[in-house]
């Protein structure tokens, strides 16, 4: 529960730091979503990051109201300790209970035309050999190509700044310096160090998506932010789309590629309206959140419900 703020404040007093303060922050929304597909379920982390480039997690007791995508600038009112920060998403700012005010939506333009994308394929010090190989996810990604075209009716496609007739630039196998993790921040940290050493003719910066596939075995499928946003690279701030791919479930490794590159592009999970042999009824039908005919509703293909 929240302390009541005088007694917050004597509290800390005494605590030398270990109670939550009541603070107004301002700042940018990384908003990182992971696929549980097995299980049916899926988890967002919201990140704020301030103007002073620290990052703080944000723990909504309810809300947040409306659906927010990396990028977004927003205001919280709420309590911080430490890294962490709790507050009410669907109240104002000037809630009882801390609150969320969106001040700029980030404006991405519409996904159409070129999509370059850059695949880096990255193993731990630790693990074995990859399943997967360049030639595989090269093709995967030719595959895709194909598949935004399709989807957006011939209005978008993806490809490399070194392979413009393929889906991507594909660099790897590079194995990273550090022991198996599912910290998103190293894998792409070290993964974009060690592409930068290796091969210094990538331009981050260029990329409007980076893939980072691993053996991550952390039991989601995948995970990627919603829509784009900032990112320190090698070579400056690029507003980009992170997804990572686990390595491992080879028999749906496309679709998991598709679905979490379709976050990349701003899309939120498809759901179903199941009203058993009715088409629409007013009353008894369930809405499940996993949609068999959509690529963003489940882990077994599809087609995106829009592009």
């Amino acid at each position: 529960s929240i302390l009541p703020d005088p007694i917050a404040a004597a509290a800390a007093a005494l605590a030398g730091g270990c109670v939550e303060e009541r603070k107004t922050l301002r700042g940018t929304m990384l908003v990182l979503h992971a696929d549980y597909f097995a299980a049916k379920e899926s988890l967002n982390r919201y990140i704020l990051i301030t103007p002073e480039k620290k990052e703080i997690t944000l723990h909504f007791a309810f809300g947040p109201g409306a659906a927010i995508i990396s990028g977004t600038e927003v205001e919280v009112n709420g309590w911080q300790l430490g890294d962490d920060f709790i507050l009410n998403g669907q109240d104002p700012v000037a809630g009882r209970l801390g609150g969320m005010k969106v001040l700029r939506t980030p404006g991405n333009p519409p996904v159409l035309g070129d999509q370059k994308i850059l695949v880096l394929l990255t193993n731990f010090q630790n693990a074995s050999e990859p399943v997967l190989s360049k030639a595989q996810v090269e093709g995967a990604m030719d595959q895709f190509r194909l598949y935004t075209r399709e989807n957006s009716y011939q209005k978008a496609f993806t490809s490399g700044i070194f392979a413009p007739a393929r889906g991507a630039d594909v660099y790897g196998w590079y194995t990273l310096p550090v022991s198996h993790t599912c910290d998103f921040v190293t894998v792409g940290v070290e993964a974009m160090r060690e592409a930068n050493l290796r091969n210094p003719e990538i331009d981050f910066t260029a990329y409007s998506r980076l893939v980072f596939i691993a053996p991550f075995t952390c039991g989601w499928e995948g995970t990627a932010n919603i829509d784009r946003g900032e990112f320190l690279t090698p070579d400056g701030t690029a507003m980009v789309a992170l997804a990572l791919v686990d390595s491992s479930p080879r028999g749906i490794f496309f679709n998991v590629l598709a679905h979490e590159i379709g976050h990349g592009f701003g899309l939120h999970h498809d759901g179903m309206l199941n009203c058993g042999n009715a088409i629409w009824a007013p009353a008894g039908c369930v809405d499940q959140q996993y949609d068999g005919v959509s690529t963003m509703g489940n882990r077994f293909g599809g087609y995106y419900g829009a592009l």
